[in-house]
């Protein structure tokens, strides 16, 4: 469903190394303020996606094997990845997704695990 996307990947793969992290801010909060917008049916498939990749997460952060090493995937780290878990998850919850409740927690249990004691937003 091209709702529930942020970019193809040959448009991420276009972008140059030193633009990597301002592109992804840029797409990343172009998606929030499009799921403002969404419809519901679109939310609810956003939201399972997005809870499905918080728990894969999770699951990195509780592996000894892995742990916080799991943020060195993802282009802004561990506080931009941190961030917009939580932004997504007060995105979902002000939109009423059924799934809110489960991203909330999933995204709270992220966040304790990586060490983070504030919770901030991508703005």
């Amino acid at each position: 469903m091209l709702a529930c996307t942020d970019g193809t990947a040959a448009g991420k793969a276009a972008v140059t190394s030193g633009d990597k992290l301002a592109d992804w801010r840029e797409r990343k909060l172009r998606y929030l303020a499009h799921l403002h917008e969404e419809s519901p049916a679109a939310l609810l498939v956003s939201a399972c996606d997005k809870l499905h990749n918080a728990r894969a997460i999770v699951g990195d952060l509780e592996d000894p094997a892995v742990g916080t090493a799991v943020f060195a995937r993802f282009t802004p780290g561990r506080e931009g990845t941190l961030a917009y878990y939580h932004s997504l998850a007060q995105l979902f919850a002000s939109r009423g997704s059924p799934v809110a409740r489960a991203l909330t927690a999933t995204v709270e249990r992220m966040h304790e695990l990586a060490g983070e004691a504030g919770r901030r937003t991508l703005d």
